[in-house]
């Protein structure tokens, strides 16, 4: 079973690449990212049926995962 593409978009999303490059699209199939670009690339190259996630500008870090708190902190 194919899985549905995920196209976030609308953000300011940060590649961490070698050129620090930071577009306002991605593209997620199978879990992996395969497009990342200005939206209309992005949208482009999803399937149509994709789920469109628009961020309103926010700052998108994929991969970045911090699943954990510090109690203290998280109390205040």
């Amino acid at each position: 079973m194919q899985k549905r593409d995920v196209v976030i978009r609308n953000g300011v999303v940060r590649t961490v690449d070698a050129h620090d490059t930071v577009a306002q699209a991605l593209l997620m199939r199978d879990g992996k990212f395969t497009k990342v670009g200005r939206d209309d690339e992005v949208i482009a190259a999803a399937t149509p049926d994709a789920a469109v996630v628009d961020v309103g500008g926010r700052t998108v870090v994929p991969g970045f995962l911090d699943p954990h708190q510090h109690p203290s902190i998280a109390a205040f």
